[in-house]
């Protein structure tokens, strides 16, 4: 089960080799089920294809089901969910946060619509900004709010990224987290932009939200210097591998966005060496203000 990472996610993978042991286990437990919850949204096996389903509300129906029985300390059945509560009894996960996670594949079935770019945020905070609050309640006991709004802000930036990376696929799916303000501005619509007189304007569109990536990042990064050297490190090797890949969709354009952009271990140590030369002078830095508070705060 958590040997999913390295199949799943490779960049993730690379990042928690620097953790310590009992960090990078509970992480990569909580990693398998994002992945196992989101595979099952999505029809695939780690990211692949597999036959198409008509029961994918009742998916939805089961994951509240499980979560439910997780805080009523109720026999489980599904292995993933049996790993997830013992994660969730040993930090003291708040109930909230993984019913939000599980909205956002709500978000997804539903195909929802984005009109602002504040609700393109609320969709990155319920798939990835309530994941940084659990990372960090995972890698430290002594944790505050403003902490905690950090580690939103941080996963936040890593899944604008995404969805700066997977436009084709998601596209392709069906679904499209741009928000539609920046639509209007060029006279596009999720049904057009990727047509081939279109794509200029998609391009300026994605250098948008990868430079509102930037913006979460820097508001985040430097109020998480109170977690241990190597988790921080961690963090900074995750981000630096998701903007080299933000980097080469700028670059490659159109090309970028035919098909999705990877980072070769070569560039991730590289990306490493690069880090090393500069995290001790991010020490001297002051945490900045907090770009986009979290809804629940606790």
């Amino acid at each position: 089960m958590i040997n999913d990472i390295k199949k799943g996610s490779k960049n993730f993978n690379f990042s928690c080799f620097f953790l310590n042991s009992t960090v990078k286990k509970n992480i990569l437990i909580l990693y398998s089920w994002c992945r196992y919850c989101d595979d099952i949204i999505d029809n695939e096996i780690l990211g692949f294809k597999k036959k198409k389903t008509k029961k994918k509300f009742l998916h939805i129906y089961n994951f509240i089901l499980n979560t439910q029985k997780i805080y009523c300390n109720l026999k489980i059945n599904e292995p993933h969910f049996n790993k997830l509560k013992a994660i969730i009894y040993k930090y003291n996960i708040s109930p909230i946060y993984i019913f939000d996670h599980i909205e956002g594949f709500t978000m997804d079935l539903k195909n929802h619509f984005y009109e602002t770019f504040e609700d393109t945020l609320k969709y990155c905070y319920h798939v990835a900004g309530v994941i940084g609050i659990i990372i960090v309640k995972i890698i430290i006991k002594n944790y505050n709010n403003k902490i905690l709004d950090y580690a939103c802000n941080l996963g936040i930036a890593f899944q604008l990224i995404n969805i700066s990376r997977d436009i084709l696929s998601d596209y392709k799916n069906g679904r499209c987290y741009l928000p539609n303000c920046l639509f209007n501005k060029f006279n596009l619509n999720k049904f057009n932009f990727f047509k081939n007189k279109k794509i200029n304007y998609l391009i300026i569109i994605t250098k948008k939200i990868i430079n509102q990536s930037e913006i979460f990042y820097k508001s985040s990064i430097n109020g998480l210097l109170k977690l241990p050297i190597r988790s921080y490190f961690s963090i900074i090797i995750a981000y630096n591998i998701y903007k080299k890949i933000s980097i080469k969709i700028i670059k490659k354009k159109k090309k970028a966005l035919e098909k999705r952009q990877k980072i070769n271990i070569f560039e991730k140590f590289l990306i490493v060496i690069n880090i090393i030369t500069k995290i001790f002078k991010n020490n001297k830095k002051n945490p900045p203000k907090i770009f986009w508070k979290r809804p629940f705060r606790n």
